[in-house]
């Protein structure tokens, strides 16, 4: 990550810091966290975090993807840049890394008598099975992220 071009992030985007404007268009609030990321972080958090927290379903992960990755691109190329496609997608994949935390915590808290999704109470058999789904996920991402770094050597 440290390697990758780096821009201007919002280093907190996730569905409640995401607002749909009536002509389409999404607008990211609270950029408190906001300032140096690596190209494709903000897609990288969004992705993973918008099933996690069961506000996208874990079983559509991947048509979350590739809808992400797709729009970002295209802002990209909007806002004048012309990099290579495939740093912007080691730079979404590669953030992977940021949920290292994430399972260990589970199970940590796998035998606790409320769940919660964020804040909201949550269903702990319907969470840890979305849950799960997203993890898989991601480690497609890290397999994803080691081919694009040999690729690129």
């Amino acid at each position: 990550m440290e390697r990758l071009p780096r821009t201007f992030a919002h280093l907190d985007a996730w569905v409640s810091n995401e607002i749909a404007r009536p002509d389409g268009r999404t607008v990211l609030l609270d950029w408190a966290f906001a300032g140096d990321g690596a190209i494709g972080e903000d897609a990288g958090n969004h992705i993973p975090d918008a099933a996690f927290d069961l506000f996208w379903p874990g079983e559509r992960i991947a048509e979350l993807d590739a809808a992400v990755t797709a729009a970002y691109l295209a802002g990209l190329r909007e806002a004048g840049r012309s990099g290579d496609r495939s740093e912007v997608r080691l730079g979404i994949v590669a953030s992977c890394v940021k949920y290292v935390w994430l399972l260990p915590g589970m199970l940590a808290r796998a035998s606790a008598t409320e769940h919660r999704a964020y804040h909201e109470v949550a269903d702990a058999e319907q969470l840890y099975r979305q849950r799960g789904l997203v993890l898989a996920h991601l480690v497609g991402w890290c397999e994803e992220a080691l081919a694009l770094l040999e690729a690129g050597r």
